[in-house]
């Protein structure tokens, strides 16, 4: 709620109490790492991430933050495994139009 009412801080420390009750809490995580993402802290953001697809490899949505952080970092390969995998787990997902421009780049 915090998240999308832009309470950012306050959306934080929910998310960081979550993740020290539960580590591997996806949506805790992901959510953090955007939050993390959002200030700037792309390597914060990309451990948060890595930790949620740990915990869920078939969560679409990790893999279009993992791939978007990827390329903000250009690891343009790595980010394109990530568009891949969204693909598959989510063929007609709000990303795909994205996620097929981002594959057939070269």
């Amino acid at each position: 709620v915090y998240f999308n009412q832009d309470a950012r801080e306050k959306a934080k420390a929910c998310f960081q109490q979550a993740i020290e009750l539960e580590p591997g809490h996806v949506e805790a995580n992901l959510n953090l790492g955007a939050i993390r993402e959002e200030e700037g802290a792309d390597e914060s953001a990309l451990r948060h991430y890595r930790a949620a697809l740990e915990t869920d490899p078939l969560y679409a949505d990790v893999h279009v933050s993992l791939a978007l952080v990827y390329e903000k970092l250009t690891l343009v390969r790595t980010a394109r495994a990530h568009w891949r995998r969204y693909l598959q787990l989510d063929p007609r997902g709000a990303w795909c139009e994205l996620a097929r421009r981002r594959v057939d780049e070269r």
